[in-house]
């Protein structure tokens, strides 16, 4: 299992164009506000599978907030399904790695992201946020800045918007997978199964990505490999 199950949070910036005499500023940082809801139903009997960061304009981001004031909702994956790989191209340790996230490559991501963004449509159109917006059709901006505005025709138009325009989190876990089966890359004791005197304590060794951020998971796993070495 060494370099497979890896996974990770996709998630999209979506712009929302504000009217000029209602500009609602610039933001500090990404995370102004979130929100962690369930695509699946209000039961409670799902957890979460979707997750936003909402932020009014951001300086340094493509669109200049000071030139036309915007908010972004930025709907995200928080349980994703698609696994992808890491494996080495050549004996050489500094050789270039082959990573394939294989973002998308389960339909059910695509599908937690295109309730994202009808969702988003629906908080952006409800008050207060309703009078900020200036009319425009919500976009993405490329890496070579061009805008692709959100069709809302048609589910394949916005399944083709996701598949256009996912970035990522950055929160890469799961290709050294704890476990007790074959395929475990570590032990629960997180030492790499076949090496002596070798252990892993960071985030690939989650088997399962954590559905929020994985900051506070890997300050436990470290936490928890000092426990191991101070008692081994």
């Amino acid at each position: 299992g060494v370099g497979e199950n890896l996974h990770d949070h996709g998630m999209m910036l979506t712009y929302w164009l504000a009217k000029k005499d209602k500009n609602p500023g610039t933001s500090g940082y990404i995370a102004e506000a979130g929100l962690f809801t369930s695509t699946q139903g209000v039961s409670g009997a799902a957890g979460p599978d979707l997750q936003y960061h909402f932020l009014a304009g951001m300086k340094g981001f493509p669109v200049d907030p000071d030139k036309e004031p915007n908010f972004l909702f930025c709907p995200a994956v928080c349980r994703p399904q698609s696994r992808g790989s890491v494996r080495m191209t050549a004996a050489d340790p500094e050789a270039a790695l082959q990573i394939q996230p294989n973002y998308l490559a389960s339909s059910a991501d695509v599908d937690v992201l295109v309730a994202g963004l009808e969702l988003a449509r629906e908080l952006a159109r409800a008050k207060p946020l309703a009078d900020f917006l200036a009319g425009t059709a919500p976009f993405a901006v490329s890496a070579k800045g061009e805008r692709m505005s959100i069709d809302w025709g048609s589910p394949s138009a916005l399944r083709t918007f996701v598949a256009a325009n996912l970035t990522t989190v950055w929160h890469p876990v799961g290709t050294c997978r704890m476990g007790r089966d074959q395929q475990a890359v570590v032990d629960p004791q997180l030492r790499v199964r076949g090496v002596q005197g070798l252990r892993v304590a960071d985030a690939s060794i989650m088997p399962v990505i954590t559905r929020g951020n994985t900051n506070a998971a890997c300050i436990m796993i470290g936490e928890r490999a000092a426990d191991l070495l101070r008692t081994s």
